[in-house]
């Protein structure tokens, strides 16, 4: 099961809406909301009426909880204050009941939901210090721990040492012996040091979690703000946007917890997401027994191998799934270099990689040329990939099995003539079938012309026996070289 973990929407329309086009792409199952829906933000009867249509299960925020008059507006300094009472009069009864039932806690298999602290979600704390974090794996016993509330996405870790380490954003997966705080960070409200919005991708079967970035139009949004009568229009990542230096953390945390949980708030604490997925169930069996058939019907057909999507054309194809060996040792290279130099064409394809481009008249793979030194070629896969339209196309390496437990690594250099109009990812991807599944990935930033970047590199550790590949995504205009393409193993 694949979750999109989101947080901290905040009544910001453009954001929330691009955000949830980027879940469409990224093969999920459930989306879930960590609460403040809404605050802040000028339209918080569209949001609401969004969220409640394509989010499958929330928690209570605080801002939501002022909606709900399950907590008081006191709690919040004068600008939040007044934003949430504005928002309060711009929804009606139906919001306010629909808030009034929402859990502060949501429990899945292995991982707690909160929008503040576990140790205490109905007094929304926040968890910004090792001691918060310490206090809040006490309160619970999942390894896993998603949170919002301060709108700074990263995470806590602690492991054998027993002393919590906070890390900025990366892509992880579940280790054995360690526990994790994850604070998926903001769609609407953004306070990191620029203005996209943040949500988290957790895979439940890998243990695998992705931290996903979303530019959004923040005009678009200043727009809706200057439309409106709303107060206190001023926010911290319209400040970003017009280059202004941001604030302390704890001066842009506008809310101070209650001593002790508002009364009647034990009444709906604790969701299960298991017991919600199997009510889901028995209303949904008639109609999943004939997706069931359909489905199976299009596999019957179909073949045995990951298809890219279906606007992209595939011009290199693997053969069917034949493992060559076993993992090697770290200090060798897991993947082939392309036998095949030159344009990739259907005449002329490649025999150990697979090439799918949107436009072959506009979009092109070479191997094994110009601008790589002689003494690389052949010895890691080398690449030169153009684009002259910003449209997807990817690169897929073959297939090689691994075993459960091998941490496992993607890498390459990368350069550019000119800074790329769009954007590029390193990913480290399990195949299941026909399902690729990201198991981490690692966005490229070409930013810097005419220089070879240092190797970009993403690991994971495997929590079980299956089949791994290097994969190179993206959807850009413009020439990139790549280099030292290698999938190797650390552990």
């Amino acid at each position: 099961m694949r979750y999109a973990i989101l947080s901290d929407i905040h009544a910001n329309t453009p954001a929330f809406s691009v955000v949830l086009a980027d879940i469409q792409s990224r093969n999920v199952d459930q989306i879930l909301c960590l609460g403040d829906v809404v605050g802040y933000g000028p339209t918080p009867a569209e949001v609401l009426k969004q969220a409640h249509a394509r989010v499958h299960h929330f928690v209570l925020g605080n801002h939501d909880a002022v909606v709900a008059e399950r907590m008081s507006p006191d709690c919040f300094n004068a600008r939040a204050k007044a934003a949430i009472e504005w928002t309060a009069q711009h929804l009606d009864t139906k919001a306010r009941t629909f808030f009034r039932k929402l859990p502060y806690v949501l429990e899945g298999p292995g991982f707690r939901c909160t929008h503040g602290h576990p140790a205490a979600p109905a007094q929304f704390r926040y968890v910004i210090r090792p001691s918060d974090a310490l206090e809040a794996w006490a309160s619970c016993a999942e390894q896993v721990i998603f949170v919002g509330h301060s709108h700074v996405p990263g995470l806590w870790v602690i492991g054998g040492s027993g002393k919590p380490h906070w890390l900025e954003p990366t892509d992880f997966a579940v280790e054995d012996g360690k526990r994790y705080i994850v604070n998926v960070g903001s769609v609407g409200q953004p306070r990191q040091d620029d203005t996209r919005a943040s949500y988290c991708v957790y895979d439940h079967d890998t243990g695998s979690v992705l931290f996903r970035y979303v530019a959004f139009d923040v005009e678009a949004y200043r727009a809706q703000l200057a439309a409106s009568d709303i107060p206190a229009k001023k926010t911290h990542f319209l400040a970003v946007a017009d280059k202004q230096a941001p604030g302390p953390l704890r001066e842009m945390l506008d809310f101070n917890p209650p001593e002790e949980a508002p009364p009647g708030s034990e009444n709906v604490a604790v969701a299960r997401l298991e017991d919600a997925i199997r009510t889901a169930r028995r209303w949904r069996l008639g109609a999943a027994v004939l997706a069931l058939c359909i489905v199976a019907g299009f596999c019957l057909a179909g073949a045995l191998w990951p298809e890219p999507p279906p606007s992209m054309v595939t011009i290199s194809a693997l053969e069917p799934i034949n493992p060559r060996h076993p993992l090697p040792a770290v200090e060798q290279n897991a993947i082939q270099a392309p036998e095949v130099r030159g344009l990739v064409t259907p005449d002329s394809p490649l025999t150990q990689w697979t090439v799918s481009l949107s436009d072959p008249e506009k979009q092109t793979v070479e191997t094994n040329v110009r601008h790589i030194p002689k003494e690389k070629r052949g010895e890691y896969p080398v690449f030169l990939i153009a684009s002259g339209t910003p449209m997807p196309l990817a690169l897929h390496s073959e297939l090689v099995p691994a075993r459960k437990g091998m941490t496992l690594q993607v890498a390459a250099d990368f350069r550019v003539e000119t800074p790329l109009d769009g954007h590029l990812k390193l990913i480290l991807e399990r195949v299941i079938e026909k399902k690729a599944i990201p198991l981490i990935e690692h966005v490229i930033h070409c930013d810097r012309p005419n220089r070879w970047e240092g190797r970009s590199k993403v690991a994971a550790a495997l929590r079980e026996d299956g089949f791994v590949r290097w994969t190179l995504v993206g959807e850009f205009a413009g020439t990139v070289q790549v280099r030292d393409c290698a999938l190797n193993r650390t552990k």
